[in-house]
């Protein structure tokens, strides 16, 4: 229970920290624990516009997610 505790308690800015995706940062958090999910909501920091594909590397000028849900 001491981790669920420490979950709750933190931060967006921990949140990104514990990623470590530079140029990103989480905006949002929910934690279900009943489901024993964390969902993270990510953006891009401002002044961030290069979008690179993380599978191939190529410079892109769209993003978008392909849903795996």
């Amino acid at each position: 229970m001491g981790t669920l505790v420490t979950l709750r308690r933190m931060q967006e800015t921990d949140w990104s920290k514990v990623l470590g995706w530079p140029g990103y940062r989480v905006y949002r958090h929910e934690i279900d624990e009943a489901g024993k999910t964390l969902k993270l909501w990510v953006r891009r920091k401002r002044g961030n516009r290069k979008l690179v594909c993380s599978g191939c590397g190529r410079k892109l000028a769209e993003a978008y997610d392909t849903g795996c849900n």
